[in-house]
Formats: C-alpha cells, structure tokens, sequence
C-alpha cells in the first residue's frame, strides 16, 4: 500500500487480509457475516466497523454503499468481479455460437436481457439462484450508472405463447449507444416553445457523465407511448404528457475576446413542450435539477465532483460559425455583453420565470424559438447554429428601440 499520513492500525490489516481470502470462494457477502470477521480481528464496536469498512472502500478494497437502502446489507469483497460482469456487456466481444445469440443482438443495440446478465453473473462465480445477491449487483450496476431499467410494453418483449410471469427484465446499456456522426434536424412550427440550458465543465467532460445523466431520466420518466431516441452523444427523452428534453454533447468555438477563440465541450439540455402552449415552470426545473442532481452525486464517498456553470448563448452570436456562451445570472432581467466592440443586451427574464423561484411579470410569455443544432464537420458532436432566441436574446439596439 502506499504511504498514508496516519498509522493504520494493525488488526484492520489483519481483517484486510481476511477479505482477501474470501475473494477465493465468492465476490460478495451478507454485511453481518463480514462485521463478524472483524469481530474476531478486534474490530468489536460498530463505529469502528463502519470506519474500517469507509476506509476499505475509499481505497478500493471492497465495495461498501451504507447510504444506499438497497445496497447496506451486502458488501462486495472483490470489486474486480464487478468490473468483470461489466466488461462483458460494455464492450464489442464477438459472441460464440450460443443459444443466446439472439439476445447478443439485442445487446449490440444497447438492450441488454436479463437472460444474459445471469450468464455473465455465473462466468463471475455469481450465484444467481440467490436472488438477493443477484438483486444487490442490479441495484448497484443501476446506481454506477452502467445499466438503467426498461420499462416495455405489454408487447414488445412478450410471444403469443408467453405470460406474464414469462416476460424477463431488460435494461438499456446507455455505453453501448452508437454515436450519431451527423444529425439532421427539421424545423417545426411546434419546436418554438423551447428552452436550452448549456453546462460549461470549465474544460473537464467526463465521458461516462452522459450515459449517466440519461439514466437519471430513464429511471425516473419513461412512458410506452414515447418514442425514445438514443445514442452516445444524443438523447430524446420523455418528461411528461406535453414536455420531452433532449439532452446532447456539443462542441463548437466560442468566442473568447476579439482575436481569439477557444474549444467548448458541453451539455445542452432543451426542453420541448408537445401542444402549442407555453412551457410550464415546474416541468423545466424538474429537468434543471435532475440533471443538477448527477452533478452532485458524483462528489459522494468524499470525491471532488463535476464543477459547472449553468450558461446560455449571448445575444452576440450572431455568427454561425463563431458562438459567445456565458454564465447565466438571474439576479438581472439582463446580461451585457461588449466582447465584439458593440453592445448586446440579453434578456434572462424568461429563464428566471421557467427555472427561478419568481412569479411572472405579466401573463404574457415572450416568444421563444429553438436554438436549432446544425451537421458539424468534424465527427464530434454537432455545432450550434446562429438562431437567436426571439424574446431571449436581443441586440441592444433592438431593446432600446422597444424602450
């Protein structure tokens, strides 16, 4: 082990090397079982037990979620058995000749059958005759974000001949999405009421932080009659009757002053009403902190987490090529911008009435028109197009006019 700035007490390396052993026989063990091998170590009292297992997990001994409900009572001795399971259905492997092929196909969409995840438990030395065991790695590869529940309908995943309790689970494989080199997207008269939020990661996207944002979604919305689109890079997705968001990674130049430009890699998220109305402010903060909320379960078991800024596009970007986001402040009705040599005044007051805690001014709602992604160049993600929004963003001539 490395050099550590405390002493570790003897008997907790005693208990260490117990674990070890137990990784021989099976991957994971009931809580009680475990706190009773550090019982016979010394490790007698539960705040000691709780902080010797905190430790082992913090280094990467074992895997220990006491915060989780579903997830206290086991603890996993051996975390490579889970790195295993995961591999399998996370990356390409060429499939024998089995009587799962069918299933294997599915998997190459980024379904994966339970079927087939109980094969790969038992190549792992799982037992998944226990159901409990077998439940315990489900949860725990559903909160690392590797595998989300999919809810179907009564007839996609069901033969004439089947019933009800013959229909197995499946979950979507959110790493396994195919990547859209190019996406084409049609205007509709409806897609004008819409609203993007843009995170900016300060120069630091993680790539397993989309697949992980779209589980988020997926485990909580998800309906029959929506149609869903996936891929690595873009999503389509259910929020409510009349409100669905997308959710896609961009990358485009953004201006940084007047001689320069910088690379920005973010999130776009922008969400969509279904029926020629107004897009309601508890839908859009539902989606703000859904998404907020992965941000802030990535600092659990003491980790630093994802810094970001919530940003919109400035009036200013008027170029198509070239764009100007900036940080979104709703302690103003408008932000100024001069980073051209001219000055652009953007008005936020729609932001503060869909995603701040304020009443409206009026009953009115000003127009808003989908900032619209366009086919990029490169095979990253799409750049964004010049749209302005309509009674978002407006020049500073345009407002003074209207004064």
């Amino acid at each position: 082990m490395t050099k550590l700035k405390k002493d570790v007490p003897l008997n907790w390396m005693r208990f260490r090397c117990n674990l070890h052993d137990l990784r021989k026989s099976f991957p994971l063990y009931p809580l009680n079982k475990i706190k009773i091998l550090a019982s016979k170590n010394g490790i007698v009292s539960e705040r000691e037990q709780s902080e010797v297992l905190d430790f082992l997990y913090n280094i990467g001994e074992i895997i220990y979620m006491p915060d989780r409900t579903l997830l206290r009572d086991q603890v996993v001795v051996n975390p490579n058995s889970l790195v295993n399971i995961v591999t399998q259905f996370v990356t390409v492997v060429q499939p024998k000749p089995t009587e799962f092929i069918k299933a294997y196909r599915k998997l190459g969409e980024g379904i994966l059958e339970e079927v087939l995840l109980q094969k790969f438990c038992k190549e792992c030395k799982v037992d998944v005759c226990n159901v409990q065991n077998f439940e315990f790695l489900v949860e725990l590869m559903i909160q690392l974000g590797f595998l989300c529940e999919r809810k179907t309908t009564s007839s996609q995943d069901r033969t004439s001949t089947s019933t009800e309790s013959d229909v197995k689970r499946s979950f979507f494989v959110p790493l396994r999405f195919a990547f859209k080199t190019s996406r084409k997207v049609k205007p509709k008269p409806d897609d004008s009421q819409s609203i993007s939020i843009y995170y900016d990661f300060e120069g630091y996207l993680p790539d397993v932080l989309f697949p992980y944002v779209v589980n988020e979604f997926l485990s909580k919305f998800q309906s029959d009659g929506f149609k869903t689109e996936l891929s690595c890079n873009y999503a389509e997705l259910y929020l409510n009757e009349i409100h669905h968001v997308t959710l896609s990674l961009v990358n485009f130049e953004t201006k940084k002053n007047d001689s320069s430009f910088e690379q920005k890699f973010l999130l776009k998220m922008t969400i969509k009403q279904n029926k020629k109305c107004d897009l309601y402010p508890q839908a859009c903060q539902k989606a703000l902190s859904t998404v907020e909320k992965t941000f802030e379960q990535s600092k659990d078991g003491g980790r630093r987490g994802i810094p970001f800024k919530r940003c919109i596009l400035c009036s200013c970007s008027s170029d198509k090529k070239k764009k100007h986001i900036r940080e979104l402040d709703t302690s103003k009705d408008e932000l100024h911008c001069n980073i051209t040599g001219n000055d652009f005044w953007t008005d936020v007051t729609c932001y503060k009435r869909l995603f701040g805690e304020i009443s409206p001014v009026t009953d009115a709602v000003p127009d808003q028109t989908c900032i619209q992604d366009v086919q990029s160049n490169s095979p990253a993600a799409p750049l964004l197009s010049s749209a302005n929004q309509q009674g978002i963003a407006t020049s500073s001539s345009d407002q003074r006019r209207s004064r």
